[in-house]
């Protein structure tokens, strides 16, 4: 699929220009319009470039979930940077090595998350809590498609904790694609309720702003809660929302006769990051009715890399125990390979790779692991280009099926 030469800032200031009086961005207390959002983020990506913010850094990132935590990421990208996502839940000596790492020229932070870190040797910083006050500026429009947009560390659950570099034109991709399957609208409503240390998050932040719809900022917690998430679900009209299964499973659960009318603005709903069980599946539907969408990808491809149905006719031709990943996105592809690299039949395990335009461009400062990790593509067309590259799952093995419509499970 041709992918436009083209960056998130880029594509979120063109919707601003199309509905500046949208409702753009809301939280429990404040509330912004395209045309106030776009204001807030040009005033804060000009505060970023004086205080020698330059194209090409990273910035890190420390507030609780509110609109300052989304106004925050879109004005680093503005600013040409890249954003370093810290889970103000994480403990104290798990940031300060993402930092160490990172060493990104700036740190947004409330003035009590600021005091975590007042002891580290330059860092410098920015108390970031309440809107700026605005101008005329003219946007920067300093963000280039070969930009780093984002580094988000791995959960370090094989290691220590790796900072992953997701380019521009990845994460474009994976936008554009998500717009082009699951078309949202000037009245969709869409949640951001995950931790912005998981991948999710980004296309949260970033999805409704492309598209006109707006985006509601839950409490922060609320994520861990069925019954805080029903209130705020019932309370903005949410139309599309992402669970990890797990926490699907608690959602469902807590369900009763009054509480599932909270789920009945839902259009859309997403799982990922665990396998989804098929019959938690079966029961979400018959519940709700409520269109489910099963989603697969590692932080090294740019969020999400494949898709299945997890409703309707394809939901009821799973006969395994769990829904397939499915099919991938655009411009990606997935491979099965045995340990001497050759493609595995269908019914036969081997080990999953993944290539094509939402790779990461590495690891962050591990030249070596990112070698390791990011290899040739031994079956792209021969060139005298640079070998495409090809990323292995590691620990994750998956299987084509034997089904006309081969998927990958």
């Amino acid at each position: 699929m041709p992918l436009p030469a083209t960056t998130l800032s880029a594509l979120v200031a063109d919707q601003a220009r199309k509905t500046p009086d949208a409702p753009a961005l809301a939280d429990a207390r404040w509330q912004f319009s395209y045309r106030e959002m776009r204001q807030q983020v040009v005033a804060l990506a000009q505060l970023l470039r004086q205080r020698g913010v330059k194209p090409g850094d990273s910035v890190a990132v420390a507030l609780p979930r509110s609109v300052f935590l989304t106004l925050a990421l879109h004005g680093i990208v503005e600013a040409g940077a890249a954003w370093l996502p810290l889970d103000t839940g994480y403990p104290d000596d798990r940031l300060r090595m993402m930092l160490e790492d990172a060493r990104p020229s700036l740190l947004i932070a409330t003035e009590d998350q600021l005091a975590r870190f007042s002891d580290i040797p330059g860092l410098e910083s920015l108390c970031y809590q309440q809107p700026l006050a605005v101008a005329d500026d003219a946007p920067l429009a300093l963000s280039k498609p070969d930009h780093t947009a984002y580094i988000i560390f791995t959960s370090g659950s094989t290691g220590r904790p790796k900072g992953v570099m997701v380019g521009q034109t990845a994460i474009v991709n994976r936008l554009l694609w998500m717009q082009d399957r699951y078309p949202l609208s000037a009245d969709d409503v869409v949640a951001q309720k995950t931790p912005c240390s998981f991948d999710v998050s980004v296309w949260e932040f970033w999805w409704p702003f492309i598209a006109g719809a707006q985006l509601v900022m839950a409490e922060p917690e609320a994520h861990r809660d069925p019954q805080a998430m029903q209130q705020f679900f019932a309370r903005y009209g949410v139309t599309t929302t992402h669970f990890v299964p797990s926490m699907l499973a608690a959602f469902v659960a807590s369900l009763d006769a009054d509480s599932v009318a909270a789920c009945r603005t839902l259009r859309r709903v997403f799982c990922s990051g665990e396998a989804l069980p098929t019959e938690l599946c079966r029961e979400w539907e018959r519940l709700t009715g409520a269109p489910l969408h099963n989603l697969y990808g590692p932080t090294e491809a740019a969020v999400d890399v494949s898709w299945y149905p997890a409703c309707g006719p394809e939901l009821a031709a799973v006969t395994g125990s769990s829904v397939p990943i499915g099919w991938p996105v655009w411009n990606t592809g997935l491979r099965i390979l045995d340990a001497a690299m050759r493609p595995v039949p269908p019914g036969v395990a081997g080990d999953l790779y993944l290539t094509g335009i939402q790779l990461a461009q590495g690891y962050l400062g591990r030249p070596d692991l990112t070698a390791s990790r990011f290899i040739a593509d031994p079956f792209a067309p021969a060139s005298g280009c640079i070998a495409p590259a090809t990323w292995r799952a590691g620990w994750q093995t998956a299987r084509w099926s034997t089904l006309a419509a081969a998927t990958i499970s």
